[in-house]
C-alpha cells in the first residue's frame, strides 16, 4: 500500500543522487533565491531525493541543519513516472514562460 509521511530530517540524512546543479538549469533561479524553501523535499524510502535537488543544495549551502521532507514508501526506481511528470511540468512552464506553475505542481506533494 502506498504511503507518504511528512517529517523533519537532519539535512545530512538525505541522500542526494545528483551533484550540485549546474547554473544552466532553467529552474535554478528560484532555488538560489530561496523562494521554495517552504516546499518539502520529496524522498524515497531510502532517503534519496526524488524531487527537491535545488532546494536541497540551497538549504545545505545556507546553513539549514533540519529540513521538511515528505517520504514515500517507494524506491527511487519506482518514482520514475513522478519524476518524469515533474520534468514535463518544468518544460511546459518554460514553454509558456510561467515558472509559478512549477511551484504549484510541487505543492501536490502535501496531498500525498
Amino acid at each position: 500500500m502506498f504511503r507518504a509521511s511528512k517529517k523533519k530530517l537532519r539535512i545530512n540524512e538525505i541522500k542526494i543522487i545528483y551533484v550540485s546543479p549546474e547554473e544552466t538549469r532553467l529552474d535554478i533561479e528560484y532555488a538560489k533565491k530561496g523562494e521554495c524553501v517552504d516546499i518539502p523535499i520529496l524522498i524515497d524510502k531510502d532517503y534519496k531525493v526524488i524531487d527537491g535537488n535545488h532546494r536541497f543544495w540551497y538549504l545545505k549551502n545556507n546553513g539549514y541543519e533540519e529540513v521538511d521532507v515528505i517520504q514515500l514508501n517507494i524506491s527511487f526506481t519506482e518514482s520514475k513516472h513522478l519524476r518524469e511528470a515533474d520534468i514535463a511540468m518544468k518544460a511546459f512552464a518554460n514553454q509558456i514562460g510561467n515558472t509559478n506553475i512549477c511551484k504549484s505542481f510541487k505543492r501536490i506533494w502535501d496531498k500525498l
